[in-house]
């Protein structure tokens, strides 16, 4: 009897035992994670369960402008208030996890204690310190970034403006030559001349998309959307690029309804993304390939597809195709002098008219670039119709007395 209670005993004394160690483990896991937190040169903020703060490190206190001790404890939202523009946006959104992963990251201005804001770059991780109910918050000050992009933004556009004044007349001076005394020049030089005009007119499309990109970057560059046939726009561009396709032997191929509802686009813009677009095609496509233009009716918007046989982008380029200043490296470069900026210029016009952009592509099969836009409903055609004959009464009555200032009848 007294050998099973000393048994009991004894194994009661090596649970204990287990279970101090464990704690022990666990209490210097928690301090080693702490530590390291509290280490990081990023901001990091550790909230629980009842959405409180209860870790605060240094960082966080220089980049949100509050000491630790009056932050711990409180209620996220009452320490952190972030905004996106104007929106406020609380713990219980920027932490919402639907997507089923464990990390979220966000872009958003931090409004200090001081009431000063700054832009941080915001990520959540859930799983904090041995808790699954728990997330870690850090952030990271990319004012400075921000400052240094509006910079880089400024210099281009002043750049661009300054060379377009001497450019300007570059160009003027060689088609006075080519018209007037091109007659007298032996072939040599008449290439000469062609190539120089040639040459202007591709360094006048460089500094127009530059400027493009500045407008975009602040928010300047407009679109005048209204009914429009795209048909029409779509048939002069194939038209144009017809010739050079020929020139290529290229077979170059449109798809396009007798009958299309009419799209709310801005004619001008919307020229610009179709001659990138089908520009690319022909530029990446080799002699004797094929290059399919192809509109379709999807009720509520149409779908545009240009699609070619060229080489293909390969698969880890596919999600930086649209940013700026970014070009494919290898084979497909090679004799390629574009800037960067087409696609991005592109798909920030598609975006502007409300409509989609994306592109498939498979090295050796060639790619496809789809883009979307919304179909004019009636309520936007009789509104347009009735604002265009608004319009031109006035104008015949202007000079009878009715003056416009502002769209409006003085």
């Amino acid at each position: 009897m007294l050998f099973l209670l000393a048994i009991f005993i004894a194994i009661i004394l090596v649970i204990i035992t287990v279970i101090i160690i464990n704690n022990g483990y666990t209490h210097a896991v928690k301090k080693a994670q702490e530590n390291i937190i509290a280490s990081l040169n990023e901001s990091a903020i550790v909230v629980n369960k009842q959405q409180k703060i209860i870790f605060f490190n240094a960082s966080a206190e220089n980049i949100a402008g509050i000491a630790a001790k009056n932050a711990i404890g409180k209620p996220v939202d009452e320490i952190l208030k972030f905004f996106n523009n104007q929106t406020a946006v609380p713990y219980s959104l920027y932490s919402d996890f639907k997507n089923g992963g464990k990390k979220l990251n966000n872009t958003l201005t931090l409004q200090k204690e001081n009431g000063d804001k700054t832009q941080i770059s915001l990520t959540v991780t859930k799983d904090t310190l041995g808790a699954k109910d728990h997330c870690l918050i850090t952030l990271l000050d990319t004012s400075g970034e921000k400052q240094l992009e509006e910079m880089k933004v400024d210099f281009v556009s002043m750049a661009a403006h300054e060379l377009r004044t001497p450019l300007t007349a570059i160009r003027g001076y060689a088609s006075l030559l080519q018209m007037h005394y091109a007659a007298n020049l032996d072939e040599s030089a008449k290439e000469l001349l062609t190539r120089l005009i040639v040459s202007t007119t591709n360094l006048a499309n460089l500094i127009d998309n530059l400027l493009s990109v500045s407008r975009i970057e602040r928010n300047n560059l407009t679109v005048e959307v209204k009914p429009l046939d795209l048909r029409i726009i779509v048939k002069d561009i194939y038209a144009s690029f017809k010739q050079e396709a020929q020139t290529r032997k290229q077979n170059f191929v449109l798809n396009m309804p007798d009958e299309l509802p009419m799209v709310m686009a801005d004619p001008f813009r919307i020229g610009q993304v179709f001659i990138n677009l089908i520009g690319n095609a022909l530029t990446y496509t080799p002699n004797g390939g094929n290059i399919t233009v192809t509109l379709t009716d999807r009720k509520d918007h149409l779908e545009i597809k240009v699609q070619d046989s060229g080489e293909g982008i390969p698969k880890e380029a596919l999600p930086r195709l649209f940013t700026k200043f970014f070009r494919v490296s290898g084979s497909l470069e090679q004799g390629s002098k574009g800037s960067g900026v087409g696609l991005y210029i592109t798909k920030s016009i598609v975006e502007m008219h409300q409509g989609k952009i994306w592109a498939e592509s498979t090295l050796g099969q060639g790619s496809t670039f789809m883009f979307t836009l919304p179909v004019a409903t009636e309520e936007q055609k009789t509104h347009h119709e009735q604002q265009t004959s608004i319009n031109a009464f006035l104008t015949v009555k202007n000079g009878q007395g009715i003056i416009i200032r502002n769209n409006s009848v003085a």
